[in-house]
């Protein structure tokens, strides 16, 4: 529970507390409405204690990496609870992670057999490897671990991943989903999970991978019809390439099938295109076949 108390201090005082700026915590006030403050009649502003132990979470949650814009606004109850789950999440991927690093192959299998074993492909997939593949990552671009320690593990999970959605995967006329990158892309990790997802929601996959030529892609949409087409894109993509390539599928897309693209390169909304901000998205999507 958030705790109460009813004195109030100066934005200084909040300032110091909290471990924020006056400069910042202003302009939180000015784009979020947060911190609240009581305006006195000398023109003043006060706030409350408990926004100081509140104000507290959200530097916690900033160091955690999470942004102001999702967490400024949010009550202590909601930040305590993001907290916790951040810092579970922390515990199991910083220890895969030095696993990793010290090639401590044995330790860093077995776990990820066991939280395969213990859950469903695409809670284990959303909940677990995709914080490990985010921290991996980062871990790569301050020179933590190598890029062979990197491509281990990556062939590692691509082998699980695809072996597992290939054995569930059942053709089936009414709804199939091709599944493809395009020209130069070769990162296929986040479309064998939505390979995953499909397929355990009992969806033909039909998978081109990657790199696929445009027009063949093209090609095979029309000649199949699908029920979507499914593009992924890596941020080596940029926006003008992505919204030339999706223009020119739209004019021969067919009429029953939806495009869906997904990946860290498609950031921008395009006309006729379903976007997938990430896959937890994709998943609930596919749930409950939105359209």
């Amino acid at each position: 529970m958030r705790p109460k108390n009813n004195k109030t201090y100066s934005i200084g005082d909040v300032a110091l507390a909290s471990d924020l700026s006056v400069y910042t915590l202003r302009q939180w006030e000015r784009r979020y409405n947060a911190p609240p403050s009581t305006k006195l009649s000398s023109g003043h502003r006060r706030y409350h204690a408990d926004e100081i132990v509140r104000l507290k979470l959200v530097k916690k949650a900033l160091d955690l990496g999470f942004k102001p814009k999702d967490i400024v606004p949010l009550e202590y109850d909601e930040l305590f609870h993001l907290i916790e789950s951040k810092k579970q999440d922390l515990l199991f991927t910083e220890r895969w992670t030095h696993y990793l690093q010290d090639w401590n192959i044995k330790s860093l299998q077995s776990e990820l057999l066991s939280e395969w074993d213990s859950s469903t492909p695409s809670k284990f997939l959303i909940e677990k490897i995709v914080p490990f593949l985010n921290h991996i990552g980062e871990s790569w671009s301050l020179g933590q671990i190598s890029i062979a320690q990197e491509h281990f593990i990556s062939e590692w999970l691509l082998t699980l991943i695809s072996g597992y959605w290939q054995k569930n995967n059942f053709p089936s006329e009414n709804s199939t989903y091709i599944l493809s990158t395009l020209d130069e892309e070769k990162h296929l990790l986040g479309l064998h999970i939505a390979a995953v997802i499909l397929t355990e929601h009992k969806k033909n996959v039909l998978f081109l991978g990657g790199p696929t030529p445009l027009e063949e892609v093209i090609q095979a949409t029309i000649n199949i019809k699908p029920q979507a087409l499914c593009l992924s894109f890596s941020s080596l993509f940029s926006s003008q390439q992505i919204e030339k390539s999706i223009l020119q599928i739209n004019k021969s897309l067919p009429e029953e099938t939806s495009l869906i693209i997904g990946g860290k390169g498609a950031c921008l909304p395009l006309a006729n295109t379903i976007q997938m901000n990430n896959l937890t998205q994709f998943f609930n999507w596919v749930k409950g076949d939105l359209r």
